[in-house]
């Protein structure tokens, strides 16, 4: 080869690989700016991809915020329940009650008891010395007419002013003492709660939270809260909550920037959910992840020219030879690998959206156990740093009481491959301890060995509180249900075992609840026939005399105070148709929320004996004012006879002296014998007792023993008084050898047998016929003749005198 044809030949080399490079720089450039451009289209499809992820988070996060905020009153309403029920505010044990209070409520929180015109009766707001329990006017009128009206809990919007130095919401129940009164039950639970549920939540820096109330009013925010609480919200979040219960607006915050804005409502608060984010968040982002795909581009592009142009001169032969077949295989290898990555890509970037999209701690592990992913919403509570919790490092932020158990249980589901599961305690970012659910299972290969662990943590520390909460409250009610059913057992012994009829009637059903068995016993009625009966039923075994009085009764008995108790007198019927005196108490027993009667309280004592007692002492009372009537007549009438036959007042006095101790003798026989009657030979013996028992026979009497009515009793025996004492003075009793014989007879046993009394005297001075009438003729003529329709004859024998009296009885008068 000649010089010139070297020349050419290396002129040749030189152009062709000149070409070669510049054909291996257009070739490097022809494939790196197409790779650049889809690059940059990925990274705007990712941009666009991330934004829809972040505004699904935005909504999802905005939705936990508002359960959360759901789940504060939850507890809130089961706090309030338990306090409701405790035996204090039942009692109306103030001080107990607020002692109670200060003990039970969270931190920041505070409990108050507000009448039914709203006036505060105790805040534990206060110490006992500021009026922490103390009858005081508050704005609170609204929020405890809302809560006794219902048996929902009411909730208030923001609240501002009164005696609290911040804002405030409300919740509120109704609730009754024992002794009737409605009292409404609040929780205090200032802004600043609220603002711990936006911290909770973890959210980034540059994004903006806030609560506002069913009135859409900022209760909290999570920037320049003391700026904004209490104003309302904007109109296009306003507009939002109105047409959506969650959901995406792009408007401008309160401060005048754009973004983006996720909305919720709580369901069942009627609180929303309002979290912001900047437009210039999202634009950061897109920067932050076009910026190294251009840099890397360019550096790749530039790379590569480079190495085209000094490979060039060692690979001109191979490319000229296998060229073809370089191309064709760097072009399939090539697709193969994009084809791959996308695939890579795509599914790395779902699991990535998913992960950090779900409300739950992620994470998964080797089969070892080591972990080696956790999704930002692990490092956003944790306050850790991306990957800083690495391999076994995350043991750590369990609960040092938990931490055993954990990792036995961990441990257990690595050696057999069982799914894992555990309640534990994670320590979050601010320093706390929240419960959480872990769960874990494995993915297996083909062969079934386990390739990989993928686990959640699911904050699950409200739900514990309100089980605790619950469990107290389950606690105290059991307690209460003890003691009730306690009460009720002694209430239900006492009731048997009382003398007493009780019964209670149930008005609102209008029928009979309870009877206690002696009402049956009293009555005579089967239990069938009472429990349970309608009342209008039960009012037909009262008098008909007395149903009116006993309707006006009841009526009085549901207007009456708790504790008053109204009485009545009236007749019941007894199953053999007799009438029973009962005297019936009642009062009111139970009361509905209204305050209206719904059950009384009633006893019944039988007074038939007593009614039967009152009325013998009227009829004795009467007796006795015509008795007395009779015997001051009787009396009068002595003293004027006497009057006229004495001859002088010594007379007078010695004769009517004689005659009223006959009177008294007489009565007294009546009284020994109830006023039924005397014996008429108890009054012989009376008068004639001085001669009887001298054992010289001067007085014999013969005859039946015959018992003569009370009306005739004194006549009777004022005139054997008169026969006896003029015996003595002047007839056969004056002188020693006298005699009397008296001859009782009863003859007939007809409607009207006749009593006959044969006065005869023997032995004493001659009798002589009187030449004016005294006192004995008068009495025995007058008295015992015309009042009681009897004959009386008085014969004045010489040898003594024979007086006869004839007397007609009635036949229920023998005896």
């Amino acid at each position: 080869m000649t010089a010139a044809t070297a020349t050419i030949a290396e002129t040749d080399d030189r152009r062709r690989l000149s070409m070669l490079r510049r054909r291996l720089v257009l070739l490097v450039i022809g494939i790196s700016v197409p790779l650049m451009v889809l690059a940059m289209g990925a990274v705007w499809q990712a941009n666009r991809s991330e934004r829809t992820r972040m505004e699904g988070r935005l909504v999802d996060q905005a939705r936990t915020l508002a359960s959360a905020v759901d789940s504060q009153f939850s507890n809130a309403e089961v706090y309030l329940r338990a306090v409701a029920a405790s035996p204090s505010l039942a009692a109306g044990d103030w001080l107990a009650l607020y002692q109670q209070a200060r003990r039970s409520t969270r931190p920041g929180t505070f409990v108050a008891i507000l009448d039914a015109e709203g006036r505060r009766i105790l805040n534990t707001y206060f110490s006992l010395g500021e009026g922490g329990v103390a009858l005081t006017e508050t704005a609170g009128g609204a929020i405890a007419r809302e809560a006794l009206a219902s048996d929902r809990m009411a909730i208030s919007p923001l609240f501002r002013g009164g005696s609290l130095d911040e804002p405030a919401v409300v919740a509120a129940i109704g609730a009754t003492t024992r002794s009737g009164q409605r009292v409404a039950v609040a929780l205090l639970i200032p802004s600043t709660r609220f603002g711990d549920l936006i911290a909770a939540q973890n959210l980034p820096s540059d994004w903006i939270a806030a609560v506002l109330d069913g009135e859409d009013q900022v209760v909290a925010r999570s920037r320049d809260g003391h700026r904004f609480i209490g104003t309302r919200a904007i109109p296009a979040v306003r507009e939002a909550l109105a047409a959506m219960r969650s959901g995406i607006v792009r408007t401008r915050t309160i401060e005048n920037l754009p973004a983006t804005l996720a909305v919720a409502r709580a369901p069942a608060s009627r609180f929303s959910a309002v979290i912001a984010v900047p437009e210039s968040v999202f634009g950061r982002f897109a920067l932050a992840t076009l910026g190294p795909v251009a840099l890397i581009g360019a550096v790749l592009v530039l790379a590569a020219v480079t190495a085209a142009m000094i490979a060039s001169r060692s690979i001109l032969t191979a490319v000229r030879d296998t060229y073809a077949e370089e191309k064709s295989l760097r072009a399939e290898v090539t697709e193969s690998l994009r084809v791959r990555d996308a695939e890579l890509e795509a599914s790395e970037r779902r699991f990535q959206t998913i992960a950090d999209a779900m409300p739950q701690l992620v994470w998964s592990t080797l089969p070892d156990g080591y972990h080696d992913y956790f999704n930002d919403r692990w490092y956003q509570f944790t306050g850790t740093q991306p990957g800083s919790t690495m391999g076994g490092i995350w043991n750590v932020l369990v609960h040092p009481d938990d931490q055993a158990r954990s990792a036995a249980r961990w441990q257990e589901s690595l050696r057999t491959g069982q799914p894992y599961e555990i309640e534990y305690r994670f320590k979050a970012g601010d320093g706390s301890y929240r419960w959480f659910m872990g769960r874990a299972v494995p993915v297996r290969d083909g062969d079934g060995n386990i390739v990989r662990w993928f686990g959640t943590c699911t904050d699950i520390h409200d739900k514990k509180l309100a089980e605790e909460a619950l469990v107290a409250a389950q606690g105290q009610l059991k307690a209460r249900v003890a003691e009730l059913a306690q009460q009720k057992a002694r209430l239900e012994r006492l009731m048997i075992s009382a003398p007493n009829l009780i019964y209670i009637n149930d008005l609102k059903r209008r029928r009979n609840a309870y009877v206690n068995p002696q009402i049956f016993e009293a009555l005579g009625y089967a239990p069938s026939e009472l429990m349970g009966r309608p009342l209008k039923a039960l009012a037909e075994v009262v008098h008909p005399e007395d149903r009116r009085r006993v309707a006006a009764f009841a009526a009085k008995v549901r207007r009456a105070a708790d504790g008053e108790i109204r009485e009545l007198e009236y007749r019941i019927r007894h199953t053999d148709g007799s009438w029973r005196w009962f005297l019936v108490r009642e009062t009111p027993f139970l009361r509905d929320a209204s305050g209206e009667v719904t059950q009384v309280l009633g006893t019944a004592l039988d007074i038939g004996a007593r009614k039967q007692a009152d009325e013998r002492q009227q009829m004795l009372i009467r007796e006795l004012h015509h008795r007395v009537k009779n015997i001051l007549a009787t009396v009068q009438a002595i003293a004027s006879a006497t009057g006229r036959s004495a001859s002088s007042f010594e007379t007078f006095r010695e004769d009517f002296s004689d005659r009223l101790v006959s009177l008294g003798r007489t009565h007294s026989l009546l009284t020994r014998e109830a006023w039924a009657g005397a014996g008429l030979i108890d009054i012989l013996e009376s008068e004639l007792a001085p001669y009887l028992g001298d054992g010289e026979g001067r007085v014999t009497l013969d005859g039946p023993a015959v018992v003569i009515p009370r009306d005739m009793t004194v006549p009777i025996g004022m005139a054997i008084h008169e026969l006896t004492t003029n015996a003595v003075k002047y007839g056969a009793l004056s002188v020693p050898e006298g005699q009397v014989h008296v001859t009782i007879s009863l003859e007939g046993t007809g409607p009207e047998p006749r009593l006959g009394l044969v006065w005869r005297e023997s032995g004493g001075p001659p009798v002589k016929t009187p030449e004016r009438r005294g006192f004995g003729s008068l009495l025995l003529n007058r008295l015992l003749a015309s009042q009681l329709g009897g004959e009386v004859a008085i014969d004045y024998r010489p040898e003594g005198v024979v007086a006869r009296i004839d007397v007609v009885l009635r036949k229920d008068d023998v005896r």
